[in-house]
């Protein structure tokens, strides 16, 4: 079996996707910028359990937590 490839953006420790240099097209944005002389970011935003991150909520989740804090500030 073949060994997984390291993502190509710099502050992610992900494996790249099959076939592609990067995790997510996250991490391959955030590399093209780095690349184009935007500053580098200074830890990895895709959000999956390799690099340690918490996944983002989906959208309803998120709408029901910004619910109940407008209803506990109440």
């Amino acid at each position: 079996m073949e060994d997984l490839k390291k993502c190509g953006h710099i502050t992610c420790t992900c494996s790249a996707l099959p076939f592609q240099d990067y995790c997510c097209d996250g991490c391959k944005v955030a590399a093209e910028r780095e690349d184009a002389g935007e500053e580098p970011v200074s830890e990895c935003l895709c959000h999956h359990a390799d690099c340690g991150n918490v996944p983002e909520a989906p959208n309803e989740a998120q709408s029901l937590f910004m619910a109940s804090e407008v209803l506990a500030a109440s």
